[in-house]
């Protein structure tokens, strides 16, 4: 004799075992989050509770996810959010017997299981798949990506993933965003980054792995076989890497192989950590406009701001307006909390006899438009009787993710009586309500003249469903 229970029962069931569950293993996880052992088990307890799934990717022996897991996972205020959400961790690696004793609450063999998963379930990936690591992904609990960010994050970015998700989930939240949080370059609001055969997406590499395509290198390779390698190197934040590569792409020759040259540039401005500014800043001062030119491209992206003084520098040198003009987009982006950044941002935009400095100075004054000067000149910008500087500050904001000038925003968009000039600051404002920055992508390389990509602020997600 069989006996089938009633389907509101069954979820009621569900619920309770879900928070008996997190009951019990609150004692052993005081002061750290609370991470669920399964992630099918997660995500049907999501869908009973309403709530969203937080998955975090991590590997061992490599700086960043290192830093993920000691300092990021510990921070109180992000343990604090994880308590809405119900959490998963996922690790192919062995951390001794019994509790794990780098994510704890679950036992090494669980985030086995669940990296697994992750890989088959959500990223629809065979289950031995190089994936990017560090990487999060928030999943609703209709079981739709809500939003993924891939590399290395701080605590207040995780923070502003973590409320941002959830309110995505459940509008009536309202949950409030942190002091100090922001959003990350590379979050993508709708579905998740390339996880390979791409350059937004190079995974890092273990030390035996690094070790491994240096003595490949070091043993004369050449071509395309020894940049195949060198790139393998791109996505691993590592001492001797960046000490490697430093002299590696010291080389000038790869100047002589336009093409090698090209592609590693690209791709380190895609996918390498902050810290690989040094490997290829001395590239600014090649003779060839065009190297000089990916440079920046690539150190805007890298937004290392340690790498601003050695920015300002050559921007003071440089005399193609091409490459001033990256220059001015890197100085404002690797100098987001800078102010003497933001002095030569505020300084171009009153330089009216350079106006493609002007434009992309408004396009990157957003991040910085907590500060009353800099939203001023927002504001000028979005008073201008020039169609393009109204755009560019629009652009700017949207761009900056600053949502807290959406009413801002909305109030000149409701003015705009230029009809192409409208479309651009509506698509803005899409973005302050939690769109994706594909939205703007278009408008804004037009806008800044831009002639090379900018993959890892708008680089192409692949949008799923996790199962």
């Amino acid at each position: 004799m069989s006996c089938r229970l009633h389907p509101a029962i069954a979820v009621l069931l569900l619920t309770l075992l879900g928070s008996l569950a997190s009951w019990a293993n609150s004692p052993t996880s005081a002061g750290q989050i609370v991470w669920q052992k399964d992630l099918k088990v997660a995500q049907d307890l999501a869908t009973a509770e309403n709530k969203v799934v937080f998955i975090a990717l991590n590997m061992d022996g490599e700086r960043a996810n290192d830093r993920m897991a000691k300092d990021v996972y510990s921070d109180k205020q992000v343990i604090a959010l994880t308590e809405k959400t119900l959490n998963v961790v996922g690790s192919r690696f062995e951390h001794g017997s019994g509790e794990c004793k780098r994510f704890g609450g679950v036992t090494c063999a669980d985030h086995q299981s669940v990296d697994i998963a992750i890989r088959l379930r959500v990223l629809e990936l065979p289950a031995d798949a190089n994936v990017v690591a560090p990487q999060h992904i928030f999943v609703g609990p209709d079981g739709k990506i809500l939003l993924s960010v891939a590399y290395e994050i701080t605590a207040k970015q995780l923070m502003w993933c973590l409320v941002t998700a959830i309110n995505k989930a459940n509008p009536e939240a309202k949950l409030s965003m942190p002091a100090g949080a922001k959003a990350p370059r590379r979050v993508m609001l709708d579905g998740v980054a390339a996880t390979e055969g791409s350059d937004i997406s190079i995974p890092p590499l273990s030390r035996v792995e690094l070790a491994n395509a240096m003595i490949f290198i070091r043993s004369g390779a050449k071509g395309a076989a020894r940049v195949d390698v060198i790139r393998s190197m791109l996505g691993t934040d590592d001492p001797d890497a960046i000490e490697f590569l430093e002299k590696e792409l010291g080389d000038f020759r790869y100047e002589r192989r336009a093409d090698q040259l090209t592609r590693l540039l690209l791709a380190v401005g895609g996918a390498s950590p902050p810290s690989f500014w040094e490997t290829i800043d001395h590239f600014l001062k090649s003779s060839d406009e065009e190297f000089r030119s990916l440079t920046a491209v690539a150190m805007e992206q890298l937004a290392a701001p340690k790498s601003v003084k050695t920015l300002k520098t050559y921007f003071a040198k440089e005399k193609s307006s091409k490459v001033r003009k990256n220059l001015l987009r890197a100085i404002g982006v690797a100098g987001a909390d800078d102010k003497s950044a933001r002095g030569i941002l505020l300084k171009a935009w009153k330089n009216t006899k350079e106006p493609l400095l002007q434009t992309n100075a408004l396009l990157v004054l957003g991040l910085h438009a907590s500060d009353k000067k800099a939203l001023a000149a927002i504001e000028e910008g979005l008073n201008s009787n020039m169609p393009e500087h109204r755009q560019a500050a629009a652009l700017g904001l949207a761009f900056a993710r600053a949502k807290d000038q959406a009413e801002l925003l909305k109030g000149y968009v409701e003015a705009e009586k230029e009809a192409d000039c409208k479309k651009v600051m509506q698509s803005c404002l899409e973005v302050l309500n939690d769109g994706t920055l594909r939205i703007i992508a278009e408008d804004f390389a037009r806008v800044a003249q831009d002639e090379h990509p900018r993959p890892r602020f708008f680089g192409m997600p692949k949008t799923k469903a996790a199962k």
